[in-house]
């Protein structure tokens, strides 16, 4: 069995390796995703308000690119 912590190792150094794009889409998705599971459960369902906050992670992440290593 694979502890916790060795996933997560494996899943930063598999998401950090990735292109700008590619890494932007995945923090736009997985933002938006949360966004819209946290709004239903509470229980008022904000689609809008996820799609907003996801497209916002994706221009915020592309732009500033915290990947970079130079």
């Amino acid at each position: 069995m694979v502890s916790p912590r060795r996933l997560y190792a494996r899943f930063d150094e598999w998401s950090g390796n990735l292109p700008r794009a590619s890494y932007a889409a995945l923090v736009g998705v997985a933002s938006g995703l949360t966004f819209l599971g946290v709004s239903a459960v509470f229980g008022d369902t904000m689609v809008a308000g996820a799609v907003a906050f996801g497209a916002t992670m994706v221009l915020l992440q592309y732009v500033f690119n915290p990947n970079q290593t130079r």
